[in-house]
C-alpha cells in the first residue's frame, strides 16, 4: 500500500517551528506517513500540496496562493489541519501584545491577525498548544482540540548531557536565578516577576540574577546591577548548558494580557529537562507542566518574593525538585507523549473522509483585497544538529561577479554535516545568470559542486544545499561562483562576525569585512548527546 503524503506549510522558522512542525513531523512519520516541509511563499508550494492527502498549515497568513491552494483542497476533500501556538488570530483590541507600542505597528498586527484567520476559518480542526488558545479558536466556530508542546529525544539528550556537566550546585555560596529570553518581547512578561524578585535579592544577598537573551530589566533591578549577568542569544543547542547553571528558572507572563495567558509552557519544559525548578505564572500551560512537582506557580509580588526566598531557604530539597520536574517533563512531554493525540488526529481525519458532506466554511469576514506575496525559496530549518550554528547577517559582500571567486573556510568539529545553507542577498531580483558551489577539502581536493539557476536564490535567506555525502569532522572550504552575470545581475552574500568556526571569506584571495553567513546540519544519529561540545556561554556583567 502506498504511504500516505503530508505536506507541513509553515509561516515561520526558528525554535517556534522546531516545536511546532518538526516535532509533529516526528509523531505522523511514527503512523507511517511520508511528509514533507516547506514555506508558504516557496515556489512549489502548490505543486507539493496537489500530491498530499493531508496539509498542515502553521502560522500560514492567507495570499492569493495560498487562498487558491485552499480552495483545492477543499474540493478535493484534503484534509486540511491548522496549527496555532500564540494568539495571532484575533484582530480585537485585547487580544494584541503589549509589545507592540505604536499605531502602525498595531494596524500591522491586525491585518495579520484576519489574514491568519481566514486560514484557519478554510481548516478542517486546528492543534492548539494551549486550553486558552482551544477556547479562542472555539469561540470562532472553529473545531479545535488540544496538542501541547512537547520535547523530541534528541533535546532530552542535550538537556540530560548539560545536567550532567553542571554537576551538583549546593555547595555554591550563590544562589541563582535564571531568566532565558529567546526575543525581545518579554518585557511585560519579566516585569510580573520583577518587583517580587527585587524584594527577594534585597532581603537574601545570596541571590543573583543571569539574564540570557534580550531584555529590558525593570528599574526596580538597577540597585543589583553587580548581581546581575547578561548573556546574548546562543545556538539553541547550548541553551540546555546555560539553563542548568542555574538554581532556579523564572517563567513569568504577563496574566492580564489575553496574549501573554494563551502561551505555551516551553520555557518551564526547558528547564525542568535540565533538571531545574521553575516559578511559572498560574496559566493552564504552566499548572499542567508543573503538576507533579519541580516547580511552583506564582502571581502577585508578594507570591514570587515568598517563593524565590523558599527556594533559597530549602536548597537542600532543590535537588529533588529538580528530579522531579526530569522524571515528569520526560514522561509527559517526552517524544511519544503526544503520538496518542496524533493517533486520535488521523482517526478524525479518516473520519471526515467517510462523510459525504463538508462543514463549510467558518463564518468568518474574508479579506476585501488577497495580498500577492512574491515567491521565496528560502531554506527552513530541518529537524538536524546545527553542527555549524547560524548567526545574523550584519552586512552584505559585494556583487559576485562575472569570474570572481567568493571563498569561506569553516571548521566543523562533529562529523556527519549533510546540508549547508548559504545566506543570498538578491534585493528582490530575478536573475538571469547560473551559481555555483564547490566543497573543497583543506588539502585542494574538490569533494562536491553543484549549479543552479540564480532565480532560484531568496532574498534575505538561506538557500539549501543538500551534499551527497556527510562531511567528516576538519576543515573546508565553500567556493561560489556565478556565470553570466552583468549590471543588475549578480548576488550579494549575508556576512556575519567571524569566529572559530569560520574566517574571513575572501573573493579573487582579498579577504572581506566578514565571513559568509552560512549554517550546516548533521544528522541527530552521528552526534549524538554532544557532550563534547564547547557550550559554556560567555557572560558579562
Amino acid at each position: 500500500m502506498k504511504p500516505r503524503q503530508a505536506l507541513f506549510v509553515s509561516g515561520i522558522d526558528g525554535f517556534c517551528h522546531r516545536y511546532a512542525v518538526s516535532h509533529r513531523v516526528r509523531h505522523l512519520r511514527s503512523y507511517g506517513w511520508q511528509v514533507s516541509v516547506l514555506s508558504y511563499r516557496h515556489p512549489d508550494l502548490s505543486e507539493v500540496a496537489s500530491r498530499a492527502d493531508l496539509l498542515f498549515l502553521y502560522r500560514v497568513p492567507a495570499n492569493v496562493v495560498v487562498m487558491q491552494l485552499l480552495d483545492r483542497a477543499v474540493a478535493a476533500g484534503t484534509g486540511r489541519i491548522g496549527l496555532v501556538d500564540d494568539l495571532i488570530f484575533r484582530s480585537e483590541a485585547d487580544c494584541l501584545p503589549s509589545f507592540l507600542t505604536q499605531t502602525q505597528q498595531r494596524a500591522l498586527w491586525r491585518e495579520g491577525a484576519d489574514r491568519y484567520a481566514n486560514v484557519l476559518a478554510l481548516c478542517d480542526e486546528v492543534l492548539a498548544s494551549s486550553s486558552e488558545l482551544v477556547a479562542e479558536i472555539e469561540s470562532l466556530g472553529i473545531e479545535s482540540h488540544l496538542y501541547r508542546d512537547a520535547l523530541s529525544g534528541d533535546e532530552l539528550d542535550l538537556a540530560r548531557t548539560a545536567r550532567e556537566l553542571a554537576g551538583e550546585n549546593a555547595k555554591n555560596e550563590v544562589f541563582r536565578v535564571g531568566y532565558f529570553s529567546g526575543t525581545a518581547t518579554h518585557d511585560a512578561d519579566f516585569s510580573r516577576a520583577a518587583t517580587g524578585l527585587a524584594r527577594a535579592m534585597q532581603e537574601d544577598p545570596r541571590i543573583t540574577l543571569s539574564v540570557l537573551g534580550p531584555l529590558a530589566l525593570p528599574s526596580e533591578l538597577a540597585r543589583f546591577a553587580a548581581r546581575i549577568t547578561r548573556s546574548p542569544l546562543i545556538p539553541w543547542v547550548e541553551l540546555p548548558v546555560a539553563i542548568a547553571a542555574v538554581d532556579l528558572n523564572l517563567a513569568p507572563l504577563d496574566t492580564e494580557s489575553r496574549f501573554s495567558r494563551a502561551k505555551g509552557a516551553t520555557k518551564v519544559m526547558e528547564a525542568s529537562a535540565c533538571g531545574v525548578p521553575s516559578i511559572a505564572s498560574p496559566t493552564s500551560s504552566n499548572r499542567a507542566a508543573t503538576s507533579k512537582g519541580g516547580g511552583w506557580l506564582a502571581d502577585t509580588v508578594e507570591e514570587w518574593r515568598d517563593t524565590i526566598l523558599a527556594s533559597v531557604e530549602q536548597r537542600p530539597a532543590m535537588a529533588s525538585a529538580g528530579q522531579q520536574a526530569r522524571e515528569h517533563i520526560a514522561g509527559a512531554y517526552g517524544p511519544d507523549s503526544r503520538l496518542p493525540e496524533m493517533k486520535d488526529l488521523l482517526a478524525r481525519v479518516e473520519s471526515r473522509r467517510s462523510q459525504t458532506t463538508s462543514a463549510g466554511r467558518v463564518a468568518i469576514a474574508p479579506l476585501a483585497v488577497l495580498p500577492e506575496e512574491p515567491f521565496w525559496p528560502g531554506a527552513l530549518t530541518p529537524d538536524a544538529f546545527p553542527v555549524l550554528p547560524e548567526k545574523l547577517p550584519l552586512d552584505t559582500s559585494p556583487p559576485l561577479g562575472e569570474g570572481d571567486l567568493l571563498c569561506q573556510e569553516f571548521f566543523l568539529t562533529s562529523p556527519g554535516l549533510f546540508r549547508v545553507d548559504i545566506f543570498t542577498w538578491t534585493y528582490g531580483q530575478r536573475f538571469a545568470h547560473t551559481i555555483g558551489f564547490r566543497l573543497r577539502s583543506r588539502a585542494g581536493e574538490v569533494l562536491e559542486g553543484q549549479s543552479w539557476d540564480a532565480v532560484r536564490l531568496p532574498d534575505r535567506g538561506f538557500f539549501a544545499w543538500d551534499l551527497e555525502s556527510p562531511l567528516a569532522a576538519g576543515s573546508f572550504i565553500l567556493e561560489v561562483e556565478a556565470r553570466g552575470t552583468g549590471p543588475g545581475n549578480a548576488a550579494s552574500f549575508g556576512l556575519v562576525q567571524a569566529g572559530p568556526d569560520r574566517s574571513l571569506a575572501t573573493i579573487n584571495g582579498k579577504e572581506i569585512a566578514g565571513a559568509l553567513g552560512i549554517r550546516g546540519f548533521s544528522s541527530w544519529d552521528q552526534v549524538g548527546s554532544r557532550g563534547d561540545l564547547p557550550y559554556a556561554p560567555k557572560t558579562s556583567a
